[in-house]
């Protein structure tokens, strides 16, 4: 950590107690009882401090889970676009157990900031990530920044780290939004974004049901996993229509992943239901960057749902991170 701050502590730091972030409470702790295994709640609740940090659109809760090093690389968990920070508290702690220390953070909007009706959009994410990178760069300067991008949050890493520098990035089960492949892979993809666009000028705050447009079934294949999460609070289940258009097609003109130098590694879960590991190797051969790595973890779902395949991304992310010379 920098020498203004000592490893463990954060300026207006709090501990992680029973309301923490307040959207989804202690809810998050469920994922412990039969999902994930209960030391790493442990490791998390002794160790993580709770701060927050101002963005362009709000003050927002972040959770910093420091490790030993003080140039140990500091890996931003970047959740998709209806998750929230505590739900990757067990990835955060198998990180740290690799060496790095580890961010989880909240959208303005959505999770643990959020409200039963969430209303955001792709821009303001991607300004959250941005800033928390500036904020994360002041306090820890010796600690090089590298962007954990999972599902939607990988595209917007990429584009995060078009306005703010890190040292590198990890995309896991993240597609290329804006690929033709991707396009093609979800069905009615291209006549539902027009019409929607247009309802959206009518009626932007109309509420959507999420709940009811996401297959959980392709979520995950663990029942323990889907027990909880399709109850989880934190977890997005009602937004604005003008956020679901902002989802659909609010990432801008297409961006040239040739650009993009940054070392990136790509992982994807090979049975990943939801995205087609397919839409990950498609990133991955149009990256430019020379140091790139591709690689597909064992699992039955979108999202790991157990503790060994969460081991396997920890994993990855620290074995790239040490042939980057970032990670000792």
């Amino acid at each position: 950590m920098a020498d203004e701050h000592a490893p463990g502590c954060a300026p207006e730091s709090g501990g992680i107690g029973g309301s923490g972030q307040s959207g989804a409470g202690s809810y998050w702790r469920r994922y412990f009882d039969g999902v994930y295994d209960a030391a790493l709640l442990r490791e998390f609740e002794r160790n993580a401090v709770s701060s927050s940090f101002r963005s362009e659109f709000a003050t927002l809760p972040y959770d910093l889970l420091p490790a030993a090093g003080e140039s140990a690389p500091l890996v931003v968990i970047v959740p998709g676009s209806i998750a929230y920070g505590r739900l990757f508290a067990a990835l955060s702690a198998l990180l740290v157990r690799q060496g790095m220390s580890a961010v989880t953070f909240d959208y303005a909007g959505t999770g643990e900031a959020g409200r039963p009706l969430a209303d955001f959009s792709v821009a303001q994410h991607i300004a959250n990530i941005t800033d928390l990178c500036t904020e994360l760069t002041r306090l820890y300067p010796r600690q090089p920044i590298v962007l954990l991008g999972l599902s939607y949050g990988g595209y917007m890493s990429f584009l995060a780290s078009r306005r703010t520098p890190v040292a590198a990035m990890c995309w896991y089960a993240a597609p290329d939004p804006t690929s033709r492949k991707f396009v093609k892979s979800q069905p009615g993809f291209s006549l539902a974004v027009p019409v929607l666009t247009a309802l959206a000028r009518l009626f932007p705050r109309w509420p959507v049901p999420l709940e009811r447009l996401v297959d959980y079934g392709k979520v995950s294949a663990s029942t323990a996993f889907l027990d909880v999460y399709r109850s989880d609070p934190g977890v997005t289940t009602r937004c604005t229509l003008r956020s679901l258009v902002s989802l659909f097609g609010g990432f801008a003109s297409p961006h040239d992943l040739a650009d993009l130098s940054t070392p990136t590694l790509v992982a994807h879960c090979r049975n990943d239901r939801l995205f087609a590991s397919a839409l990950g190797q498609d990133v991955f051969s149009r990256i430019g960057s020379p140091a790139k790595e591709f690689i597909e973890i064992e699992g039955g779902g979108h999202w790991p749902s157990n503790t060994a395949e969460l081991t396997s991304l920890a994993t990855a992310v620290g074995n790239f991170l040490r042939a980057q010379g970032l990670l000792a």
